[in-house]
């Protein structure tokens, strides 16, 4: 059986501030202020860059256009994320490598090579910090599909009818506003201290567009690329009634949406400006109906082509088929529908399985590729050697929502700063460990976040 040279030190991560086994929600007049974890030493654990996005009350959140279950406690994995795991089983606490341990060897792939899964060759902690400082100095975009996360609060105290239907109406007492999609993985780099931030999409000429872009404004996000389509295109919007804790029938816009040659081009053509600027380009699909026409398949696929030294890393969920020389991120599932297989999720699928898999899709795009494994950890493949980090220790309520997208900004920025693919899923890895501790929200990770796990 494979096994890896990682192992595990059970803790429940910060040495002086373990969870309790819930979240304390503070209600008044049944208007929630917001849901902080309570610590032994009686401080507040800090709730992440997203809290100054939203106003009035802290949503019970779930990623753009997702309807999972929460993780209740027991064990999660750091690097679970929106497409993959909705409740899958796990803990965490802090992993920490044994130098002492030789490594394994993994079966061979189809050629016949042998993949030897790589030591590190420091302690974890001092070597997380160099490479965290490091973003500091780095220019990454995203492009991809843009959404907004809407949140409304209805009260149930003060029921009217309509005197025109004389139907019940619906009173929205609190809202609330925040970027979803592919402005989640821009959230991420933001917290993550990356210097520079650009973000490429489409909006239509309507209020959740100009509020999509006093959202990236506020972040300090240059949103020059992001351009507005006014014919066949409404801002993506997934609007989430909530009665008190529970969401109801969501409301969703942007579903038809149509980008046009036009748009394609002049998407195109804002990434290309800054393309020369930036050390590496996260593209990002969300929806069925978004950015990524034939259209503009072609165009970005030919954009890659010129610029090889560049990093391309694609978190998509349907056109991964589509585009060659880039870094694949996907789940366990997604990587083997890749290969012609289709795999229920949360499956367990072998190592073996997996680098069968990865090693099927890395000629295909003559990339590494990223396969996340919910509790299992992440394995990656560089073309030549599978690595393996183990999953978190976790112990207390967990919330995956978002923990996929801080892991593809965290390996994205990490290799990008010059570091080698084991120790960037290292850092993905630590970084979505932060995220999934953040209850009813859609989280990210801050550098000071990640030193403390």
């Amino acid at each position: 059986m494979f096994r890896t040279g990682f192992s595990y030190l059970r803790s429940g991560g910060h040495p002086d501030c373990r969870r309790r086994s819930g979240a304390e929600c503070e209600f008044r007049s049944n208007r929630p202020r917001g849901f902080t974890e309570g610590c032994l030493d009686g401080r507040k654990c800090r709730e992440g860059s997203n809290r100054d996005r939203h106003r009035g009350f802290r949503p019970p959140a779930i990623l753009s256009g997702q309807h999972e279950e929460r993780g209740k406690s027991g064990l999660l994995c750091a690097a679970s994320e929106k497409r993959c795991d909705p409740h899958p089983p796990g803990v965490r606490g802090q992993r920490v490598l044994h130098p002492g341990r030789s490594p394994r060897h993994v079966p061979p792939d189809v050629s016949g090579n042998h993949h030897v899964l790589q030591k590190r060759k420091q302690p974890m902690n001092e070597h997380l910090h160099g490479i965290l400082e490091g973003f500091n100095r780095l220019r990454i975009g995203v492009l991809g599909d843009f959404c907004i996360d809407a949140y409304w609060l209805l009260d149930q105290t003060h029921l009217e009818r309509s005197l025109e239907t004389g139907k019940p109406t619906n009173a929205i007492c609190e809202q609330s506003y925040g970027l979803g999609g592919a402005g989640n993985v821009v959230s991420n780099l933001v917290a993550l201290g990356v210097a520079e931030v650009s973000a490429f999409g489409v909006i239509g000429d309507d209020i959740f567009g100009r509020e999509m872009l006093d959202l990236m404004r506020r972040l300090g996000v240059q949103s020059a690329g992001m351009l507005v389509q006014e014919a066949e295109w409404a801002t993506a919007v997934y609007a989430k009634p909530y009665v008190d804790l529970e969401e109801g029938e969501r409301f969703d816009f942007g579903r038809f949406n149509s980008i046009t040659d036009q748009t394609a081009d002049r998407l195109l053509a804002c990434v290309e400006q800054r393309m020369k600027l930036l050390n590496a380009l996260i593209i990002n699909q969300q929806l069925k109906q978004g950015i990524h026409s034939d259209y503009l398949v072609a165009g970005l696929q030919a954009l890659v082509d010129r610029y090889p030294d560049r990093i391309f890393l694609l978190d998509a969920r349907d056109i991964s088929d589509r585009y060659r020389g880039m870094i694949f991120k996907l789940n366990a599932a997604e990587a083997a529908r890749l290969c012609g297989q289709e795999r229920v999720i949360n499956q367990a699928i072998t190592v073996e399985e997996l680098t069968g898999y990865a090693t099927q899709i890395s000629a295909r795009t003559g990339k590494e590729v990223i396969i996340t494994r919910s509790d299992r950890g992440i394995m990656a493949y560089d073309r030549q050697t599978v690595y393996q980090v183990p999953g978190i220790l976790v112990i207390g309520p967990t919330d995956p929502v978002g923990a996929g997208d801080t892991t593809a900004s965290a390996i994205t920025a990490s290799l990008a700063s010059g570091t080698t693919l084991a120790e960037a899923i290292e850092i993905g890895n630590y970084a979505a460990g932060v995220t999934v501790r953040k209850l009813r929200q859609t989280g990210t990770a801050t550098q000071s976040e990640v030193r403390e796990l």
